[in-house]
């Protein structure tokens, strides 16, 4: 199951989501709690886009919108102040991080008539993954987290920096490719192109499959065959037919182009409908489960509180049973008892408690006197 998208990946995202390029940002959820963004965006002779993002790993075009939340958070009105109803202008891949750049042309909050003002979205699917907004010039408008590493730093007002990579291995000659191979300091080639290279495990044996070279061998032993196998990948992740690959009719992955690692698949018009197809009833199933969940939650808590009510009215019920059989003896009792009070209101002027206590030793009703917490105990 695909946990993430490569970076060779959004070569062919980035390909594919230029067709959003004038596109109008008509809305914006955000759902931190999730992680998750959607851009609704209107582009003309294709209506309604619906632009997902699910930090830290995807970005897609979804065809079902997901549920929002009832109440846009600060962050979420923040964008919809300054983005909405903008144009997208570009979308680009940062070298070969996985780092998308989307361009937007919005109105100048700050003026009343329209000035046009050009901002950048940055959306990083690495590590934690982030939202950043920021202007012309790269500085930090916004993020949707502040994040610090030791070499960059990600929080407003600060210059937005792309992450240090020594390869572009989307631009490399083919000098420039063997020489990266030669200065590698891992022992194979299928390494070397997994880590150094940042294709990751699938890829790098890809390219040892198209070279017609042993993924084990060392990493500058094949060159040549391995800088045109890899160019061979390339452009078959731009322009081929992409597929969601089956097991016993389970999707099990999803690819821009056919690899030879698996043989059993389905095409798909697009990598970014093969996504949809492959992620919505994935995000679907998961939030069934966590509404179910929540539910669940909220039923054992009602449960609970349903019990505790039910257990604290049966304790009532006692307690008002109790005191009702208490007040029909008092009212048996009246003339008995109020005999009793005054004859002691009475005592009480002239006599201090121990004679009171010696004078009802022999009493046939009063059993004792607390004269601290002004108790008296009567039997009737």
């Amino acid at each position: 199951m695909k946990q993430q998208l490569a970076g060779i990946e959004l070569l062919r995202v980035v390909k594919e989501l230029k067709e959003i390029i004038g596109g109008k940002i008509n809305q914006i959820y955000v759902n931190r709690e999730k992680k998750e963004m959607l851009f609704e965006v209107y582009v003309s002779n294709k209506g309604r886009q619906l632009l997902r993002i699910i930090f830290p790993s995807f970005i897609f075009l979804a065809s079902v919108k997901p549920e929002s939340q009832t109440k846009p958070d600060g962050y979420c009105m923040y964008l919809r102040k300054y983005l909405k109803n903008a144009r997208v202008k570009e979308i680009e891949q940062v070298g070969a991080e996985r780092i998308l750049c989307i361009t937007i042309e919005a109105h100048d909050i700050t003026k009343k008539e329209y000035v046009p003002v050009i901002y950048k979205m940055y959306i990083e699917l690495f590590s934690k993954g982030n939202f950043i907004l920021a202007n012309e010039q790269n500085m930090i408008l916004s993020p949707l987290e502040i994040q610090e590493w030791s070499s960059r730093s990600i929080k407003a007002k600060e210059q937005y920096v792309y992450p240090h990579q020594e390869y572009n291995m989307f631009q490399m000659s083919e000098t420039d490719f063997e020489k990266a191979l030669e200065k590698s300091d891992k022992d194979t080639l299928v390494t070397t192109l997994a880590v150094n290279f940042g294709l990751g495990g699938i890829y790098a044996e890809e390219v040892c499959e198209r070279a017609g070279v042993q993924k084990n061998i060392k990493p500058a032993a094949e060159g040549k065959k391995v800088y045109a196998g890899f160019q061979k990948l390339l452009d078959d992740v731009q322009n081929g037919t992409a597929v969601i690959v089956m097991n016993n009719n389970v999707q099990e992955d999803v690819f821009p182009c056919a690899l030879k690692k698996y043989p059993s698949t389905r095409s798909c018009p697009s990598f970014l409908e093969a996504l949809d197809q492959y992620f919505s009833p994935l995000v679907m199933q998961k939030e069934r489960t966590e509404q179910t969940s929540k539910k669940e939650k909220i039923k054992t808590k009602l449960l609970t509180m349903i019990a505790s009510q039910e257990k604290q009215i049966t304790v009532c019920q006692e307690e008002y049973e109790h005191n009702q059989q208490i007040g029909e003896i008092i009212y048996k009792n009246y003339q008995i008892l109020d005999e009793i009070f005054k004859q002691l209101e009475q005592a009480r002027l002239t006599k201090s408690w121990d004679d009171i206590k010696k004078s009802i030793k022999n009493s046939k009703y009063i059993k004792g006197i607390d004269e601290k917490n002004k108790e008296i105990t009567v039997d009737i």
